[in-house]
């Protein structure tokens, strides 16, 4: 049972009000709205714009993930740059681990298992590629389609996002927070804090600078609810910026989640996918 299922269940019982708080908003919140069952309470936009800046870098790039300089694009150095000159910054990843997937540099074929056929990846910056299904090491792994050697990262984790951000602003301290390893909280002194959605510690002061990577990679997952979801780890992750910081989404600018981050729509987003899913009779509408 969903906790706001439970929670309107218990105030019809109870005979008492309902406050649902977030950074986003739910198609299900929205329903409850256009159906006149509850009503808003939000920021002004004058409140929301003195909070933050926001915007997207990388443009053209979101459509070939294989692209490594474009992971990391110019503006989103320059930004955390500019934020470790005032304190914390933090970078949000969508994947834990390493490098998760692999491909040929030639041909962009996927890397696979020999023996099993699963995927390959990489644990580490000197270990060898490995499968994630059974664990088998190809250490002179060639591609079956062209039968090239060389390998190139898709899809990159927490841990190798580290270790890129380690080399390029040494000697600032990068520190990570994903699967096991979540920490709660950091202070407000100069470091790079790398965290999967969900496992961002708060910062001490607030984080003078947020940047999302791998945008594409949140839009792209297999669900109705991508865009949503995506939104609201964004959403998340930009609301632990101090007043007057800055916020960087590494993505295609036009896609319509990323816009209504830059404008602190969320309810604006809610309401347009809660039309299109009246048109197409999906819940919640139907």
């Amino acid at each position: 049972p969903h906790t706001r299922e439970v929670l309107l269940e218990r105030a019809g019982i109870e005979g008492c009000a309902v406050l649902v708080g977030g950074f986003s908003r739910s198609v299900e919140a929205d329903h409850l709205l256009q159906s006149g069952w509850a009503k808003e309470i939000a920021a002004t936009r004058p409140t929301v714009r003195d909070r933050a800046l926001i915007g997207v870098a990388g443009a053209g790039h979101h459509h070939d993930p294989y692209s490594g300089a474009a992971r990391v694009p110019k503006e989103a150095h320059d930004a955390v740059r500019w934020g470790l000159e005032r304190g914390p910054v933090l970078v949000q990843t969508p994947r834990a681990g390493y490098v998760l997937r692999l491909a040929c540099e030639r041909c962009r074929t996927p890397a696979r298992c020999s023996t099993c056929s699963g995927p390959l990846q990489l644990t580490g910056p000197t270990t060898p590629p490995r499968c994630r299904w059974c664990a088998t090491e190809t250490p002179g792994w060639s591609c079956a389609a062209c039968g090239g050697r060389g390998l190139r990262a898709p899809v990159i984790g927490d841990a190798r996002t580290a270790d890129e951000l380690g080399r390029a602003f040494a000697p600032v301290p990068v520190v990570t927070s994903s699967g096991d390893r979540i920490r709660s909280d950091v202070d407000g002194g100069r470091r790079i804090v790398v965290a999967t959605p969900g496992a961002e510690p708060v910062a001490a002061g607030g984080y003078a600078v947020v940047v999302l990577l791998d945008a594409w990679l949140l839009l792209a997952r297999d669900s109705m609810r991508a865009a949503e979801e995506a939104l609201r780890r964004w959403s998340n992750a930009v609301a632990l910026l101090r007043p007057g910081g800055r916020a960087l989404a590494v993505g295609d600018p036009a896609a319509p989640a990323l816009q209504a981050l830059v404008r602190w729509d969320q309810s604006g987003f809610a309401g347009r996918e809660a039309d299109e899913r009246r048109d197409a009779r999906l819940p919640p509408a139907t």
